[in-house]
């Protein structure tokens, strides 16, 4: 299976980022088979980036996010910690069976030549991110947060994410 991986409000960004991972198919068009995403809400967010590097949270919050997903083909990281392939490493040291199997956006529009070629998992981050802050209000969870990992609330979740960062 094919994933694409995205983020809406960056680590810099206010409040919270939202990182979200989605299947596409091999026309990388997005197939709605798997759709999940991870929320890290300030002071847990803030405190992380100042413990660790951008880069490796980036690449541990991945890890944790495709842990859900079965077999991986191919995954696609699009431009969000910049430079994308300074990810690569340090996800391919948390998981080894990811060898060669990740590539960036960029990278995937000069093999296809297409430019135009979008990340699908964006609208999926930016649907989680505008809902967010409103969730809190509503007596009723929306169906998409059934599908988010919200941390630290999320206590299992957030000790995985403890023991990656630490490898």
């Amino acid at each position: 299976m094919i994933f694409h991986v995205d983020m809406s409000h960056l680590y810099h960004q206010p409040r919270y980022s939202v990182i979200s991972l989605v299947s596409v198919n091999e026309d990388y068009i997005f197939n709605k088979k798997i759709e999940k995403a991870l929320v890290l809400c300030d002071p847990f967010r803030q405190e992380l980036i100042k413990k660790y590097e951008i880069k490796k949270v980036h690449a541990a919050n991945i890890c944790l996010l495709i842990e859900f997903c079965g077999q991986i083909d191919k995954i696609v990281i699009c431009s969000d910690v910049k430079p994308t392939e300074g990810v690569f490493p340090y996800i391919e040291f948390l998981r080894k069976d990811l060898k060669g199997k990740i590539m960036s956006i960029e990278f995937l529009r000069k093999l296809k030549k297409d430019h135009k070629l979008k990340s699908e998992a964006d609208a999926f981050a930016k649907r989680v991110a505008r809902n967010f802050p409103k969730q809190k209000y509503m007596h009723r969870k929306l169906k998409i947060f059934e599908k988010v990992i919200i941390l630290p609330e999320d206590k299992s979740n957030l000790e995985k994410l403890e023991k990656l960062l630490k490898r």
